[in-house]
């Protein structure tokens, strides 16, 4: 949608003296390949319970059986599986500056 293309451009523009940017993966990203893990093990319960709360969203996959709610649950099933740990959300880095002590 031209919208949040528009919206995703002004943001990445908002970071330019930011030292860490970090794009986050939705349902529908396509061609997404994250290079940082976040383990969200102790928090996916409480995100599946808040995603059922956008009542008119969560059949709306365009995916026969499939909801919104076993989606995410998927994908943070297969973003676990590439981070080593049970469940996980991907991030691709804009930009991450690490400071060396």
């Amino acid at each position: 949608h031209q919208d949040h293309r528009a919206a995703a451009q002004a943001a990445v523009s908002s970071t330019r003296y930011i030292k860490e940017a970090l794009f986050f993966e939705v349902p529908t990203t396509q061609h997404f390949e994250p290079d940082v893990f976040v383990n969200i093990q102790d928090v996916l319960e409480k995100k599946l319970d808040l995603m059922r709360l956008h009542a008119s969203q969560v059949d709306r996959t365009k995916i026969e059986n499939l909801s919104i709610v076993e989606s995410v649950q998927s994908c943070a099933n297969f973003r676990g599986y590439q981070g080593r740990v049970k469940y996980a959300e991907g991030f691709k880095a804009l930009r991450m500056l690490r400071e060396i002590i």
